[in-house]
């Protein structure tokens, strides 16, 4: 990413703007893109940081569930990320719900009814 940021920099100091000739200096514009570019950049590498920081930390609270990971990664769709936030919203012990239709009702995952006053939801 920072090399083509690099070569478009190179190529618009060459350009004119307007008129105004960038051969013997960067128009006021071109200064300003490199500047957004560059905080830009800085920004994303500031966030890809604490991206990587957060998925660290979770997979430490989450060290001793691997067992259940793994598990709950069998199910078509689920992966490392719904794993751990299904472990981190409902957790591991199952006694706190009476049925898998409780816990399933609970999730939101449960069908229900779409029908209420005689009216049909869509």
């Amino acid at each position: 990413m920072r090399e083509i940021c690099r070569r478009a920099s190179e190529r618009a100091a060459h350009r004119e703007v307007r008129g105004y000739s960038t051969a013997g200096g960067k128009h006021p514009c071109v200064t300003h893109h490199q500047f957004m570019i560059q905080a830009s950049l800085d920004h994303i590498e500031y966030l890809e940081k604490t991206i990587a920081e957060l998925d660290r930390q979770i997979n430490e609270k989450l060290k001793d569930y691997h067992h259940e990971r793994e598990l709950l990664e069998e199910i078509p769709g689920v992966k490392e990320q719904g794993s751990a936030s299904i472990l981190a919203e409902i957790g591991v012990d199952m006694n706190a719900f009476p049925s898998a239709e409780h816990l399933s009702a609970w999730a939101g995952m449960s069908p229900g009814s779409n029908e209420s006053a005689g009216k049909k939801k869509c």
